[in-house]
């Protein structure tokens, strides 16, 4: 990773930073990498598996390594728009 200071220094200032990143491999080693680097969470927006099973069986891949992974169109929660079952997370 390069540059990261230019991420560092608005964190640092409490000033939230949108990074955006091509899917040319496992975006989720990613994001725990630059989480771990940074010292600060991290979310990530995704487009859900058309595939119901599909999707919750990544969810649960994903878990243990994702700081926190978000379905397209689904809100942070706490926001009335995650109330949604699409949007609910998986057991």
């Amino acid at each position: 990773m390069q540059n990261l200071e230019l991420i560092r220094e608005p964190l640092a200032k409490g000033t939230p930073v949108l990074i955006v990143a091509a899917h040319q491999c496992n975006w989720e080693w990613l994001l725990l990498a630059l989480s771990a680097e940074l010292g600060y969470p991290l979310d990530a927006a995704y487009k859900p598996l058309i595939n119901p099973w599909a999707e919750r069986e990544m969810l649960k891949l994903r878990k243990p390594v994702s700081a926190a992974a978000r379905a397209r169109g689904c809100a942070a929660p706490g926001h009335p728009a995650a109330a949604s079952d699409r949007c609910a997370p998986s057991a």
